[in-house]
C-alpha cells in the first residue's frame, strides 16, 4: 500500500470537555467547529479540517486510526490488498465520510484487534490554522499526525506480516532493549518520519500509550514543558534527547490519560534507511527522566479495554 501517513486519529475519553483548554493553551493545537449535536473535541495541527478527535466514552481507549493515500486509485488499490489478504474491509457511508471530513473512507482491524481507517482526499482551508497560543506550528501536512505507540497483550507472527506485507511499512527497528516479538517500530511507506506506528507486548494490557507529534521551533517544546510544570497536569519522562531518533521531546500527560511525545527535530528523511538498524546502549543522550512510573492510565487490562 502507499500509505502517506496517519492523517487522523480518535480516542474516547470521559474527560473529553478538558481537551477544549488541555490542547489549545498548553499544546498550541486549534480547535476546529463540531457538527451540530456532536460534542466531540476536534484539534487541529494545520490546514486540515482536523486531526485529532476526542469524543465522549466511557473509557479511554482509541477510536481508530486514519490512514491517509493519496487519491482514489490508491485508495482502491489499497482495499483491494487488504481484502487479497482476508482482511475484512468495510466500506464507510457518505455520513461518515462527512464525520471525517474525507472523500471516502473504509474500516478494518489489524490482527490485534485496533480499529484502523483508510481515507483519501481529507477536507482543508488554505491558512486557516489558529494556534491556541502563539506557537511556531506543527509537523503536519503532508506528514500527518507523527506516530502513536500502542499496547498489545500479545505480538503474533501475523502482526508482523500485516504491517510489513499487507500495509506495506517499512521496518524501523525494535526499539531500546527490543526482542523480537515484543517490540516493533514501522513507518508509513510514503512517509520521511523515522516510524509511524509501534506495538509493545505487554501480557495482560492493552491501548494506547502515547502519540509523537512534531513542532517546527525547539523553543514550542520548551515552553510546553514550561506550561506542564505550572499547571501541574503531570508527565511520564521529562525533556531530554532520544538516541536512536535524536528528537528533544518531553511526555506530557493528556486529560485522557495518554500522553504526546512533545518534540523538535530527529530523522526526518529517507536517510535512515541507510544507517541500519541501531542498537543504542541508552535510550536517552540525556533527560527522559521517568515522572510517573508505570503504564499511562489509557492502557487498561484487556478484561476492560475495549476494542
Amino acid at each position: 500500500m502507499d500509505i502517506l501517513g496517519i492523517g487522523y486519529i480518535g480516542v474516547e475519553s470521559p474527560n473529553h470537555r478538558e481537551w477544549t483548554t488541555f490542547g489549545p493553551e498548553v499544546l498550541g493545537f486549534g480547535l476546529a467547529a463540531a457538527r451540530e449535536g456532536d460534542e466531540s473535541v476536534y484539534l487541529r495541527m494545520d490546514d486540515r479540517k482536523y486531526r485529532i478527535a476526542i469524543h465522549p466514552g466511557e473509557t479511554e481507549r482509541v477510536a481508530y486510526i486514519g490512514w491517509e493515500v493519496a487519491n482514489r486509485p490508491a485508495f482502491d488499490a489499497a482495499i483491494a490488498k487488504l481484502e487479497a489478504n482476508d482482511t475484512e474491509v468495510t466500506m464507510g457511508d457518505e455520513e461518515l465520510a462527512g464525520r471525517r471530513a474525507v472523500l471516502e473512507v473504509a474500516r478494518f482491524k489489524d490482527p490485534v484487534g485496533y480499529q484502523h481507517e483508510l481515507f483519501f482526499g481529507q477536507r482543508f482551508a488554505s491558512r486557516s490554522f489558529v494556534p491556541g497560543r502563539p506557537h511556531g506550528g506543527f509537523v503536519a501536512d503532508e506528514l500527518g499526525v507523527g506516530h502513536m505507540v500502542l499496547i498489545t497483550p500479545e505480538y503474533p507472527p501475523e502482526l508482523d506480516h500485516f504491517l510489513s506485507e499487507v500495509m506495506g511499512f517499512r521496518w524501523f527497528g525494535q526499539g531500546f532493549n527490543g526482542k523480537r516479538g515484543q517490540i516493533g517500530f514501522y513507518a508509513a511507506k510514503l512517509t520521511t518520519l523515522s516510524h509511524s506506528i509501534a506495538y509493545i507486548k505487554v501480557p495482560g494490557h492493552r491501548g494506547l500509550h502515547h502519540i509523537g507529534i512534531g513542532v517546527n521551533d525547539l523553543d514550542d517544546v520548551g515552553i510546553a514543558n514550561d506550561l506542564v510544570l505550572e499547571r501541574g497536569t503531570g508527565m511520564v519522562n521529562s525533556l531530554g534527547r532520544h538516541t536512536q531518533d535524536p528528537v528533544i521531546s518531553f511526555y506530557p500527560i493528556t486529560p485522557s490519560g495518554f500522553a504526546f511525545e512533545y518534540m523538535n527535530g530527529g530523522m526526518t528523511s529517507d536517510s535512515w534507511g541507510l544507517i541500519g538498524e541501531r542498537n543504542p546502549e541508552r535510550v536517552s543522550v540525556w533527560g527522559h527522566k521517568p515522572v510517573s512510573p508505570g503504564m499511562p492510565k489509557s492502557v487498561l487490562p484487556v478484561d476492560s479495554a475495549a476494542h
